[in-house]
């Protein structure tokens, strides 16, 4: 299954951000970025499949972040100006 997230490393791994975790760990980007992409990838397959036929918004929050990267913080706030959804 490539591609499948399956454990927090796994996402420390995907966003790219790495060598300097420490210092993005409480960005609200990269907070946003693993609660979209954690709402997704902790469904079993059939939910995951569902909720893509369904456009669900966790899936079009996941299928953004996966686009945006922690970027989606700004995409999201209007460059972060406006609260995030949800707030």
């Amino acid at each position: 299954m490539k591609g499948t997230v399956k454990t927090l490393q796994d996402l420390d791994r995907a966003d790219g951000i790495t060598s300097f975790r420490s210092e993005f760990e409480e960005h609200p980007g990269r907070k946003m970025w693993k609660e979209y992409i954690q709402a997704y990838a902790y469904l079993d397959p059939v939910e995951q499949a569902q909720h893509k036929l369904a456009d669900s918004t966790t899936w079009r929050n996941y299928s953004d972040a996966m686009r945006l990267g922690i970027q989606i913080y700004n995409h999201r706030t209007n460059g972060g100006l406006e609260p995030p959804p949800g707030t």
